[in-house]
């Protein structure tokens, strides 16, 4: 199988989740990965019960900011990975403040995902 990479795109509540997960099934392993901050009232730390459905043999890990970091010694290990969601991710590194190299971060997780998908 080779392998590809999927963005999918769209306003807010128009499905994209379910859209992604639908994709995802179609690999064994699936990573998850939520990007929800708790420190932060506008990002709900509750997702209604039908963006919770998943299989249960999925792994999720929430990761903020350090999204390279967390996952990097696990990708091989994974078919699919699923960001939920890029837009929270860059809030939480926005909010960090002044000397966040926000497309340096992007940069370094398109790096880790291509890298992971040569091999």
């Amino acid at each position: 199988m080779s392998a590809r990479l999927v963005l999918v795109i769209g306003g807010q509540r128009a499905g994209k989740r379910r859209y992604a997960r639908q994709i995802a099934t179609l690999d064994q392993r699936v990573l998850v990965i939520t990007t929800a901050d708790a420190e932060h009232a506008d990002q709900s730390t509750q997702p209604a019960a039908s963006e919770t459905v998943q299989p249960s043999d999925w792994q999720t890990i929430n990761a903020p900011r350090e999204i390279v970091e967390s996952i990097a010694p696990m990708i091989s290990q994974y078919d699919a990975v699923l960001l939920d969601s890029l837009a929270s991710w860059s809030a939480n590194l926005m909010r960090q403040g002044e000397g966040v190299d926000l497309v340096g971060e992007v940069d370094r997780l398109n790096r880790l995902i291509s890298e992971s998908a040569a091999t």
